[in-house]
C-alpha cells in the first residue's frame, strides 16, 4: 500500500496497522516547492511586504528599515524530508539553522544544521528562533505540541510557519498571541479544520498569512509523487527494500 503524500494519519486505520502489508508514502517528494514556500514566507515577514503593499494602496511614500535573512535563526520542528529541504534554503541565505527531532540518534551531520535538540529541549530551541518551522507529521505525540507554553517561549519578533499539520499547534493559543502581538506573525498552510471556516480569526488577523494547503502545489507537482510510487512498485516486484517505509506504530 502506498500513499502519494507525506501525511498518512487519515489512512492509518486499525485494519491497516494490524495487517502485515508494507505501507509506504511520498516522504520528501515535495521538499523542493515547500522549501521555496518557506523561504518566501521568511522574506515576506523580514522585508515587511504587507506594509509595502499597504503603502502602495495608500499611495504613501514612507521609507522604513527591513531586515536581511542573513544572521537570523530558523528553528525546525521535524527535521525530515520537508524540514531539511527548507533548512537548506535557509542556509543559502546565511541563516543559522536549529533542528528538533524526537529521536536525536537519527541526526547525522549534513553541513546545514548548526545545533540539534531532542526531547525536553523544545522550548530552549524555540526561544532562540526568529522563525519556527513546523514540519512534523501528526501523531498522538505531536498533536498540540506547540501550545501556550511553547508560544510563550517565543521571541516577540518570532514568526511561526506551519507546513506540517494544523493540529500540531494549539490554534486558540496562537490566535491570542497574534492578537496581543506577543509574537510577530504566522504563515500557515495547514489548519485543524480544512477548508478554514469562514468565521475563523486567522482570516482577518493582519499578521497572519493564510494559504489553502497549496504550498506544495506547483506545476507538475504530482510527477515526483507518482515516480516515487513507480520506483517502489519496481522494488516490490524485485524483492528489494522499499523507499519511505512507514512505521505503523509511530504513525509516520
Amino acid at each position: 500500500v502506498h500513499s502519494l503524500w507525506t501525511g498518512v494519519e487519515k489512512a492509518m486505520g486499525p485494519a491497516l496497522i494490524a495487517h502485515p502489508v508494507p505501507f509506504t508514502n511520498g516522504k520528501g517528494v515535495f521538499r523542493g516547492p515547500l522549501g521555496d514556500w518557506v523561504a518566501a514566507m521568511m522574506l515576506h515577514f523580514s522585508f515587511d511586504f504587507p506594509r509595502v503593499q499597504q503603502q502602495q494602496r495608500d499611495k504613501k511614500w514612507e521609507v522604513f528599515y527591513s531586515k536581511s535573512l542573513a544572521g537570523q535563526t530558523l528553528g525546525v520542528v521535524g527535521y525530515g524530508g520537508l524540514g531539511s529541504g527548507a533548512a537548506e534554503r535557509a542556509k543559502q541565505f546565511g541563516m543559522k539553522v536549529l533542528a528538533y527531532r524526537r529521536n536525536p540518534a537519527k541526526f547525522s551531520p549534513d553541513g546545514v544544521v548548526d545545533q540539534t535538540f531532542g526531547p525536553g529541549q523544545l522550548n530552549e530551541m524555540i526561544g532562540q528562533s526568529d522563525f519556527l518551522l513546523l514540519a512534523t507529521p501528526l501523531t498522538p505525540e505531536t498533536k498540540g505540541m506547540i501550545g501556550r507554553e511553547q508560544i510563550a517561549a517565543m521571541k516577540s519578533n518570532a514568526v511561526v510557519i506551519n507546513i506540517g499539520r494544523g493540529a500540531v499547534i494549539d490554534e486558540p493559543a496562537l490566535v491570542d498571541a497574534l492578537r496581543d502581538h506577543k509574537i510577530r506573525g504566522a504563515a500557515l498552510d495547514v489548519f485543524v479544520t480544512e477548508p478554514l471556516p469562514q468565521d475563523h480569526p486567522f482570516w482577518t488577523l493582519p499578521n497572519v498569512f493564510v494559504s489553502p494547503h497549496t504550498a506544495d502545489r506547483v506545476e507538475g507537482f504530482t510527477v515526483p509523487a507518482v515516480e516515487c510510487f513507480l520506483e517502489n512498485l519496481r522494488r516490490f516486484r524485485a524483492g528489494e527494500p522499499l523507499l519511505n517505509l512507514v512505521d505503523k506504530s509511530a504513525g509516520y
